[in-house]
This record gives C-alpha cells, structure tokens and sequence, in this order.
C-alpha cells in the first residue's frame, strides 16, 4: 500500500511570513511606534481618509508604507504633506506581506515616526491571511460597496480592530441600510469599534483622529 504525503500549499511562505511579522512587530515596540494597516477594495476611501488625516495631525511625527500592485498614484497624492513615503509596488501580488513591510522600514526614518499607516493593496481577500506586525488592523469599507460587506468578507473584519464606514455623505443615494450594515459586523466581530466619515464633508472625522491620538504611545 503505498502512502501519501500530505502538501499544504503555501505553508512555507506563510510561516516565512509570520516569522517577518513577529520582527516588524518587535521592531514597532522597540521604536514605539503605533503601526496601522489599512485593509479596503480597491476605491473604497484609503487614500482620501489618510489624505485628511495627514491634515489634521500635522503635530504628529507620521509616516507612510504605501502598497499598490503598480504605480504610485496614491503615494503622488499625498507628497504634498512632505511626511516619509515608501512605495511598495506588488508586481502582481493583491496583497503586502511582512517581508514586504520589512524591507520598508529599512528605508524609513523610523526613529523621527510616532505613527505609521500600512496602506494594503485594494483587496477584501488576501491582505486578511498576512499578518504584517502591526499594532491595529483597520478595515475600511465604504457605503457605496452596499451593507453586505462583513457577511462576504468575514476574515478582513474579524482580524481588525476597527471598522471605517466612509462616503457617509452618500448613504442616502445609494442603496445601503445602516441597521443590516450593524448587525452583520456585530454578527462577524461582535463589540467592534464602528466610526462613520465622510472625506468630503468633513463628517466624524474627529472621531477617527481622536482614536489614533488615544494610540499614540501605547505600543
């Protein structure tokens, strides 16, 4: 009788992987610095929201690790708040990973950051099964992407720490309900933290830099 070998595909990339994320997470502890990974299709408000912090929080050393699978749009976008960027370019991948994050740091003035955003590629799927290290998981989904999104993309909202619900100035244009929208992430991650915004109307807004503000320092 002959015996088979059981194959897990993938398993050495990600405990490759874990190894790098328990690194960068050593390496954020040692620096204190309160590291944020953005998870979100494609469109849904990223790049807008960080635009407005960047704003506001102009007091705070801040840099930025920008993952896209080509180009550098979003990191152009926000040269103009002259913070730290490194662009990460996937070639392909529809994720970052932490040795991508990794190889970031080493080029960032880690020493002079107290915040640090992880923009992930635009994806719901894949950026959930790689941890990078960081201090907070942050889930961004926008109103027009309809309520149902916590049902399909269970994983991306059970392993992040907080939900923001962006283009809130448009929930009455679209067909999106709030109460559905509430009871499938409590249903996914019961207790998870919910602040709605708008990029464009300024709309709680303060809600989320006060967030990050109770943040700083805790790593």
């Amino acid at each position: 009788m002959k015996k088979f070998a059981r194959i897990v595909v993938g398993e050495g990339l990600l405990r490759d992987n874990s190894a790098a994320a328990r690194k960068n997470a050593a390496l954020f502890r040692r620096k204190r610095i309160v590291s944020l990974n953005l998870m979100g299709s494609a469109g849904c408000g990223k790049t807008s929201l960080l635009e407005q912090t960047l704003a506001r929080m102009k007091d705070v050393p801040i840099g930025v690790i920008e993952g896209d699978v080509a180009g550098s749009f979003d990191a152009q976008r926000l040269r103009r708040f002259s913070v730290p960027i490194v662009q990460i370019n996937t070639k392909g991948a529809c994720h970052l990973d932490a040795v991508m994050v990794s190889q970031a740091l080493a080029r960032m003035p880690l020493d002079d950051i107290a915040l640090l955003f992880v923009e992930n590629v635009g994806n719901l799927v894949c950026p959930a099964e790689f941890p990078l290290g960081v201090f907070r998981n942050v889930i961004v989904v926008s109103v027009p992407e309809g309520d149902e999104k916590p049902a399909k993309y269970p994983l991306a909202f059970r392993i992040s720490d907080v939900c923001i619900l962006t283009k809130s100035d448009l929930e009455k244009s679209v067909p999106f309900e709030m109460r559905r929208f509430r009871q499938r992430l409590s249903r996914v991650h019961p207790g998870m933290k919910l602040i709605r915004v708008s990029a464009l109307t300024g709309e709680n807004l303060d809600e989320w830099i006060a967030y990050l503000r109770t943040l700083i320092g805790s790593p």
